[in-house]
């Protein structure tokens, strides 16, 4: 790593992301409900639940990081 490397902000960094992931979650959750065409409302209850893999894989990494196992 380079002598610049502070953990501390990755992890600021990967808990904005897991908020984002998770906003759009929601969001795509919320979208789903309104949609009347079951293929594309499946479609999007998908993309919902990978934003949430996503959100959950963001929080991971953030806890990694500010334990200092990352």
């Amino acid at each position: 790593m380079s002598d610049d490397y502070i953990p501390e902000r990755d992890a600021a960094q990967a808990a904005r992301s897991a908020v984002k992931w998770r906003d759009l979650a929601e969001e795509a959750l919320a979208v789903a409900e309104t949609m009347r065409d079951p293929e594309a409302r499946r479609h999007t209850l998908f993309i919902a639940e990978a934003y949430k893999v996503l959100a959950e894989k963001a929080k991971e990494r953030s806890v990694r990081l500010v334990c200092g196992l990352a």
